[in-house]
Formats: structure tokens, C-alpha cells, sequence
């Protein structure tokens, strides 16, 4: 069995520590949710965690905006789903963007791959030129919708991290080798400067902050 849960990282912004805890009540007075915070003044992201939000719990692109709304800044959920799959959830209220992505170990069109192609050649040889022409065309669909699937990398991505590591961002998302969603996950952190926080474990220099 693989693991399941949900990270949320809040960018800072050097917002001052008091309205940290002020958007926590309103978390709490809003979503009934009892969050705590990993916070540091000049580290470019909070971290935030909630049990019912993160064990066990897929985040997607409305639980950003409900963060990204009380808490007035971007936000990004991260899940992983059975260590197969990697979501990637964005929202920035402020700004009208909600955007989310998957990736997964099984992606659907290596799983469902057709060599249309080969399918005329074998099948159809002895068919009429207007049905081969037709199935020319869905060859060539087939390719346009190949190459949108490859382009599903989540540019938000680079707003957020150093031109010099744009490449590295998109070549981590397209790699094939992970064996753990996570693993993906905590490459795409560690660029974006992003500490991961469970529960009871802050990183170091970091303190927590809860009502």
C-alpha cells in the first residue's frame, strides 16, 4: 500500500507573524479547521498543516482557493495518491488563477498507446483510398493529442523558481523512472525551496505557529 496525503505551501511574502495567526482564525472560524504553521520571516514559503487536510487526503484545486482566499496568497497543494499518482494544485484568488495538474506512474497514453499506423497497414490493405483517408486523419489527431498530452507540464511551476532550473522543473516531471510519486514531489520541493511538514516535524530553524 502506498501513501496518500496532501501538502500545502502558502507563499510568504515577509507577511508580519500577527496576521499569520489571524488567518488562522479565520481558517478556523471559516472551515472549522485547527491548522498549525510552519513559519520562518524571510523563507518564501509557509508551510501548513491540518490532519484532515493531509493524512490520507487528496488536496485538489478547490482546497487551494479555499486557503489561497483566507489566507490572501498563492497557494500550492501537492498530493500524492497511493504513490502513483501526483497532483499539483495552484490557486492565487487575488490574481484569478485556479490551475491544477496529474501526473502519474501509469499516465494514460503510454497505458492506451495505438500504433494507428501500423493498424492500416495490417488491418485495411485491401480497403477503399476514402476510408485510408480517414484513417490518415485520425493518425493525425492522434499525434496532435500525443504531443498536448507531453505539454501538460504545469508552468506555474516556473514563476516560482530560478530560470537556470527551468529545465531541471520540466525534466523532473517528464521522467520515467521514479518509482514513487513522492519522490517526484519532493524533487519538484526542494527547487522551489519548500519544506515538507508532517504533523509534529518542523525543519530546522523554522517554529510553529497554531491558536
Amino acid at each position: 500500500m502506498g501513501r496518500t496525503g496532501s501538502f500545502y505551501a502558502i507563499w510568504n511574502g515577509n507577511i508580519p507573524e500577527e496576521k499569520w495567526i489571524e488567518n488562522l482564525r479565520k481558517l478556523e472560524s471559516k472551515e472549522k479547521k485547527r491548522a498549525v504553521l510552519v513559519y520562518k520571516q524571510n523563507c518564501k514559503w509557509i508551510s501548513l498543516f491540518e490532519e484532515s487536510m493531509c493524512e490520507g487526503y487528496i488536496a485538489e484545486r478547490e482546497d487551494a482557493e479555499v486557503l489561497s482566499e483566507i489566507f490572501e496568497r498563492p497557494v500550492f497543494a501537492f498530493s500524492v495518491f497511493d504513490s502513483d499518482e501526483l497532483i499539483v494544485a495552484y490557486s492565487d484568488k487575488k490574481n484569478k488563477i485556479s490551475v491544477q495538474y496529474k501526473k502519474s506512474l501509469f499516465d494514460e497514453d503510454e497505458e492506451h498507446e495505438i500504433d494507428f499506423e501500423k493498424e492500416v497497414e495490417d488491418w485495411l490493405k485491401d480497403s477503399d483510398e476514402i476510408l485510408i483517408e480517414e484513417l490518415k486523419v485520425m493518425c493525425e489527431r492522434a499525434d496532435q493529442v500525443e504531443e498536448k498530452l507531453k505539454e501538460n507540464f504545469p508552468h506555474i511551476l516556473l514563476q516560482y523558481a530560478d530560470e537556470e532550473f527551468h529545465d531541471t522543473l520540466k525534466n523532473i516531471w517528464n521522467y520515467k523512472e521514479y518509482i514513487f510519486e513522492e519522490d517526484r514531489m519532493e524533487d519538484i520541493l526542494e527547487i522551489l525551496d519548500m519544506k515538507i511538514f508532517f504533523d509534529k516535524m518542523i525543519p530546522d530553524g523554522y517554529k510553529k505557529l497554531s491558536l
